[in-house]
C-alpha cells in the first residue's frame, strides 16, 4: 500500500491508516487592491493583480488565468476576471474587479453600501472618511471601495476634519445633543463631551486646534463655537452672532465661519470672533480657501468671493439651485448642490456646469492630492468621484 501511495502522491496523500486522502479543497484567490477601480480614459491600465494559494500546492499565483477586457479608449465599466485550478483539478471561486473607464472631467458613481444622507468628506493622506445621517461613517483608501464603520451614535453627523493625527466628526440633534467623535484611523471612534445641547454643523483644523461651529436652527438664539487642541477637551467661545453657523475654513492666518442669513464671522485664533458683511441674503452653506481667495456658496445658488473675508463680491454661478459644498484642488474649485448640481472654476469667478449623472442632492465635496481625486457625497448614499 505504501508503494501505491508514493505513485500517486501528486494527487493524494496517505492517511494514518494507510488509505488515500484525496485533495478536494479549492484554492483561494485574493485580490491585491480594491474590487473597484476608477480608470481615466486613454491612460494605460495597470492591473493590481491577485494571489492564489492552495492547501496542497502552496502558492499557485503563476497559474492564474486573467481575463482582462478593459479598453481604455472607450468609456464604460469592465469586469476583469481571475481564475485558477490546483494540480488535482479543483477550481477556485473566480474573483472579479470592476474597472470604470471615465472621460476627463467625468464623474463616476461609487457603491457606498448605504442609502443614508451623506454630508461631508475628509482625506487623511491615506484614507477618505465620509459622514452622514444616523451616525453613518464610511472609509475608503481610493474613493471607490467603501467600508461601513461603527460610530456609536444615532445622530446625524454633519462635518468631519483631519488634523494630521486624528479625525474629528461632529453632528447631533437640535435641542438634544452636540455630538463629537474622534478617531486615529477612521475605523475606531470614541465619543467626546461637547458640553452643548444643540447640533454642531462644521469642524476644521487650524494647525494647532480644532474649531467646531453650529447652533439652534431657530434664529435669535446664540450660535455655537467650540475649540479644542486635541478633539477631546472642548472650550466654548463667544460667537458674537445669533445666527446658526454651518461651515468654516482656516486660511493659515484666520478662521472664517459662514451660516444663516449670509453670516460671515472671522477670527485669528478661534477665540475672538468678528462679524463681517457678505452681502448674501440666504444662508451661506460652505466656504473654502485657495491660498489667495475665499469662496463661499449660498442657498439661493449664488457664489461669493473675497481676498480677506471682509470684502465680498457676488459672482455669477449660472444656477439658482441651492449650493451646499465647495472645495479647492490646487487648480480648480468644485461646488456641489441640489439636483446633482456641480460647478467648476479655475478662479472662483467664471463657473462651468458639469454633468454629475445624478439628480440627488450633493452636500459635500473633498479633494485628495495624493490620489488626484475629487469625492462628492450626498442624498441616498450618493458618492461620486472625478480625477
Amino acid at each position: 500500500m505504501l508503494g501505491v501511495c508514493a505513485c500517486i502522491v501528486l494527487f493524494s496523500s496517505c492517511g494514518d491508516d494507510g488509505h488515500f486522502a484525496r485533495d478536494i479543497e479549492r484554492p483561494v484567490i485574493t485580490l491585491v487592491g480594491t474590487n473597484q477601480v476608477s480608470q481615466p480614459q486613454n491612460t494605460p491600465y495597470v492591473d493590481m493583480g491577485v494571489t492564489a494559494v492552495d492547501n496542497v500546492d502552496g502558492d499557485i499565483t503563476s497559474a492564474i488565468i486573467t481575463t482582462n477586457p478593459v479598453n481604455v479608449a472607450a468609456v464604460g465599466a469592465y469586469t476583469v476576471t481571475y481564475d485558477v485550478s490546483d494540480a488535482a483539478g479543483n477550481p477556485a471561486v473566480p474573483v472579479t474587479r470592476m474597472v470604470n473607464v471615465s472621460a476627463p472631467g467625468m464623474w463616476t458613481p461609487s457603491v457606498s453600501g448605504t442609502s443614508s444622507l451623506l454630508t461631508d468628506v475628509a482625506w487623511s493622506g491615506t484614507q477618505f472618511v465620509v459622514v452622514g445621517d444616523a451616525g453613518t461613517i464610511l472609509t475608503s483608501p481610493d474613493g471607490v471601495a467603501w467600508t461601513t464603520r461603527v460610530s456609536g451614535t444615532p445622530y446625524l453627523l454633519t462635518g468631519v476634519a483631519w488634523s494630521g493625527t486624528r479625525f474629528v466628526a461632529v453632528g447631533g440633534s437640535f435641542s438634544t445633543a452636540g455630538t463629537i467623535l474622534t478617531s486615529p484611523d477612521g475605523i475606531t471612534w470614541t465619543p467626546q463631551v461637547s458640553g452643548v445641547t444643540n447640533r454642531l454643523d462644521g469642524v476644521t483644523w487650524g494647525g494647532t486646534q480644532f474649531v467646531a461651529v453650529g447652533g439652534p436652527a431657530v434664529q435669535g438664539n446664540p450660535a455655537i463655537i467650540l475649540t479644542s487642541p486635541d478633539g477631546t477637551t472642548w472650550t466654548p467661545r463667544v460667537p458674537s452672532t445669533v445666527n446658526q453657523l454651518l461651515r468654516l475654513t482656516w486660511s493659515g492666518t484666520q478662521f472664517v465661519a459662514v451660516g444663516q442669513i449670509g453670516t460671515v464671522m472671522t477670527s485669528p485664533d478661534g477665540i475672538t470672533w468678528t462679524p463681517q458683511v457678505s452681502g448674501a441674503v440666504a444662508s451661506l452653506n460652505s466656504v473654502t480657501w485657495n491660498g489667495t481667495q475665499f469662496v463661499a456658496v449660498e442657498a439661493a445658488g449664488l457664489i461669493f468671493t473675497s481676498p480677506n473675508a471682509i470684502t465680498w463680491t457676488q459672482q455669477v454661478s449660472g444656477t439658482d439651485l441651492r449650493l451646499y459644498g465647495v472645495t479647492w484642488s490646487g487648480a480648480q474649485y468644485v461646488v456641489v448642490g441640489n439636483e446633482g448640481a456641480i460647478l467648476t472654476s479655475p478662479n472662483g469667478i467664471s463657473w462651468t456646469p458639469a454633468v454629475s449623472g445624478t439628480t440627488n442632492a450633493l452636500i459635500g465635496v473633498g479633494w485628495s492630492a495624493e490620489r488626484s481625486l475629487f469625492v462628492a457625497v450626498g442624498a441616498a448614499g450618493t458618492i461620486l468621484t472625478r480625477p
